[in-house]
């Protein structure tokens, strides 16, 4: 797995592919508080697609190693097709050992209100 230092910053991005009519991306980042402190997170560009602002709001829990997000393509905006970054989260190492990041919670709803299949990835970071 990709490594990083004790207090290093590092950042993950949530990245989606062959996405098809995507208007709504709620998910939860799950990470280990043990290992690594979150920072902050901030849309990613795939939502600004056709220069409308997404609502966007991420809200961390450290107690429970849960970053919940909130993220939608404004009503008069037309929906997603393709490949891009959602967001991206900055944390800070804090602790050696495999800090992993998993997502729960994914339910992409496209611009009829179904939900849309996916199949998210789950990763580790090793903090030396």
């Amino acid at each position: 797995p990709p490594m990083v230092k004790v207090k290093d910053q590092f950042m993950i991005d949530i990245k989606t592919s062959e996405v098809t009519g995507l208007k709504s991306a709620p998910f939860v980042l799950v990470y280990d508080p043990i290992f690594v402190e979150f920072v902050d997170a901030a849309a990613g560009e795939f939502l600004n697609n056709g220069g409308k602002q997404p609502i966007f709001r991420a809200v961390n829990d450290k107690s429970t190693g849960q970053v919940t997000f909130a993220i939608s393509r404004p009503d008069d905006a037309p929906a997603l097709n393709g490949n891009g970054k959602i967001a991206s989260v900055t944390f800070r190492a804090r602790n050696q050992g495999p800090a992993s990041f998993g997502l729960m919670g994914v339910n992409f709803i496209d611009q009829g209100g179904s939900q849309i299949e996916t199949l998210p990835y789950n990763t580790v970071i090793e903090v030396k």
